[in-house]
């Protein structure tokens, strides 16, 4: 598969669903897809956006807030919020 994965750092490439289905989190976790996500932006937007923000999550704050004619969060207030998400 091809996609924008965030495992500590985001990231634009392939990979193998299988492998990411086989990893196992503390509390018997893992890793899936997200379903509710919606392609608003080109990928290539997403995956400029999470490099800059520093995370797909800092960086959808940030997208949408553009797309809505917002403020947009620095990356420092994008990072915050998301941790307390």
């Amino acid at each position: 598969m091809f996609g924008l994965a965030d495992l500590g750092h985001p990231e634009l490439g392939s990979w193998s669903l299988r492998e990411m289905e086989a990893i196992r989190l503390p509390f018997g976790m893992g890793i899936e897809r997200d379903l509710l996500f919606t392609g608003d932006f080109p990928i290539s937007v997403w995956a400029e956006a999470a490099r800059q923000a520093g995370s797909i999550r800092a960086a959808e704050r940030i997208l949408h807030a553009r797309s809505f004619g917002g403020e947009v969060p620095d990356r420092k207030h994008a990072e915050t919020e998301t941790r307390k998400s």
